[in-house]
């Protein structure tokens, strides 16, 4: 028997963010073949055609998908808007049922009222022509998300990690700012501040070279370390499981999770971040040492390099980690990407039905 086809966009790429791979792994285990695009846009006019004649695609799973009317600059891409909605209503059209899964409440780059206005709108647009609309944290489940647990990274054995040769040096005790470097992330702030005797790490690659030159002038005669090279997984795993906790200081309204949270989860490092919607309903239920809130950049800056205050932050993890570990496991994960098929499923059942009794009306 031929496996369901299931088409996941975007599709990972040995350099991608390890998310994306995660999932697709977790729908195949449920015994789905996932599928990719074409690369080019005349195959991917060819690709659609064929599928839409088929009908041969199970599901689409769409991530990331408002990116597409936004350049990286910020400036709005107005010829993506049609690309958007039309290709959310081809992959309606050729599959049994489209996911919608929604990591932010509009892109990044946005920084204007007026874009992200039309980002909002067009976003509530497309999760309309989509069967479910799934999101990463349960603080949306009043907004008619379902919630879809984020997957956690893949982490390496002590005995693997003490092999690796880094090559940059790191300090004894040291703090991690990890991840691509972006404005968005506010690095610039925590620079800004940074005034202990314990080291800044800030570890990822960067595209913005004019950013990343304001950066290196602001951590001029401040204890501050710069790693910008694409980084390996298990080298990232060395340098932050390594540091005295993984620092996260983006907390714009547009943001719902941060992948930099479920990294410094996987790794075991404590995390000091600022509240976000999704950070206060996680503490909730799930209140730890390993999680410290703060209300702005200033509190958290200061709170982490006052020598007296350290204590309080450094208790051990033990097993309330292992717990909270465990709501983000595989079997969670995957049990819940089979919940979203099966209410999609019932939702075209529905549907049939009600067309049933119309007609026999």
């Amino acid at each position: 028997m031929d496996k369901r086809k299931l088409l996941y966009t975007p599709y990972p790429k040995s350099t991608d963010n390890p998310y994306l791979q995660a999932n697709v792994s977790l729908l195949e285990e449920l015994g789905f073949e996932v599928i990719a695009e074409p690369s080019s846009w005349s195959d991917r006019a060819k690709f659609m055609l064929s599928h839409l004649i088929k009908r041969d695609i199970d599901t689409v799973v769409v991530n990331w998908h408002e990116n597409l009317f936004r350049h990286r600059n910020g400036r709005v891409n107005w010829l993506g808007i049609p690309v958007y909605l039309i290709s959310l209503l081809l992959f309606r059209a050729m599959s049994r049922r489209l996911i919608y899964v929604r990591h932010n409440l509009y892109p990044h780059s946005f920084t204007k009222s007026w874009k992200r206005k039309l980002a909002r709108a067009l976003v509530y647009i497309g999760q309309q022509i989509a069967n479910v609309k799934a999101t990463h944290s349960g603080h949306l489940e009043n907004c008619g998300f379902k919630y879809l647990p984020h997957t956690l990274y893949k982490t390496f054995p002590k005995a693997h990690l003490d092999q690796i040769k880094l090559h940059e040096a790191l300090p004894d005790c040291y703090y991690t700012m990890f991840g691509f470097i972006e404005r968005y992330k506010r690095v610039e702030e925590i620079i800004e501040r940074w005034n202990g005797s314990d080291t800044l790490v800030i570890a990822g690659n960067c595209k913005d070279q004019v950013y990343l030159a304001e950066l290196h002038r602001l951590a001029e005669g401040k204890s501050v370390q710069f790693i910008t090279r694409f980084i390996e997984e298990d080298e990232a795993q060395r340098i932050v499981g390594g540091s005295q906790g993984l620092i996260i200081a983006h907390a714009d309204e547009d943001m719902i999770v941060s992948g930099s949270f479920f990294f410094g989860l996987s790794v075991g490092t404590p995390l000091f971040a600022i509240r976000t919607p999704f950070l206060d309903w996680f503490s909730q239920s799930n209140s730890s040492s390993y999680l410290n809130l703060f209300e702005s950049t200033q509190e958290l800056v200061a709170c982490i390099t006052l020598e007296s205050n350290s204590s309080t932050y450094m208790e051990p993890m033990g097993k309330p980690l292992e717990q909270i570990r465990k709501h983000f496991s595989n079997e969670n994960v995957k049990e819940a990407w089979s919940s979203l098929i099966r209410i999609s499923s019932t939702d075209e059942i529905n549907n049939k039905t009600k067309e049933q009794l119309h007609d026999a009306a």
